[in-house]
């Protein structure tokens, strides 16, 4: 990989390394660093799943989660809790579709990321760069590579991943397996908010 290569990896995850060598370690895979020598991806993948779980965790308690003093009828007399429009079990399938490795592997595709993979002679007789998993760890390390260079920065992680994942065109597309489960949670969301909407119009006397 040259400069050009991680700049443009940069440009499309939208965040500029401030030390590359962590950019192209995310790259390398264990069958090169064991013929070459040098770090691989394996703990940077390691660091990367657990900050993605986390991260996405929040993104959707931001798009489906509020409180209740965020509702124009909030009485101030009121226990001020936490809702979700998605149960425990809705929420642990969506996220589980999100960071599934098919879905991560697509989006690897999507960005061409695999055609940089920096592989040692085993990986590329059998051709890796086209394994589901192997694209997987691919994400998962960059992830890493960029928790470890922002120095666990929330923000900064949530902009990159949101970048990689597309989360909430994902959530709202429909790109589920399981399309009734899709249209159950958007149905579930319209009566939601019609329910709010109608408290709101009794309120104000509409």
């Amino acid at each position: 990989m040259d400069t050009n290569d991680l700049i443009g990896i940069e440009n499309q995850i939208d965040y500029k390394f401030k030390n590359r060598d962590l950019l192209q370690q995310a790259f390398v895979r264990r069958s090169y660093s064991v013929e070459n020598g040098g770090a691989n991806n394996e703990v940077l993948e390691f660091i990367g799943d657990k900050a993605l779980d986390f991260v996405v965790v929040q993104l959707l308690t931001e798009e489906y989660g509020y409180m209740a003093s965020e509702c124009d009828d909030f009485n101030r007399d009121e226990c001020n809790e936490f809702y979700s429009e998605c149960d425990e079990g809705e929420l642990t399938e969506i996220k589980s579709k999100l960071v599934r490795r098919k879905n991560l592997a697509e989006r690897i595709d999507m960005l061409g990321f695999a055609d940089f993979l920096i592989m040692g002679k085993s990986d590329i007789n059998g051709h890796a760069e086209e394994k589901d998993a192997v694209k997987e760890d691919l994400f998962e390390a960059i992830i890493g590579a960029v928790v470890l260079d922002c120095n666990w920065n929330m923000k900064i992680l949530k902009q990159v991943i949101e970048q990689m994942i597309i989360i909430f065109n994902f959530c709202r597309s429909g790109h589920y397996e399981n399309m009734e489960f899709y249209h159950y949670i958007m149905w579930k969301n319209t009566i939601l908010h019609i329910g709010i909407w109608g408290i709101m119009c009794v309120v104000s006397g509409r």
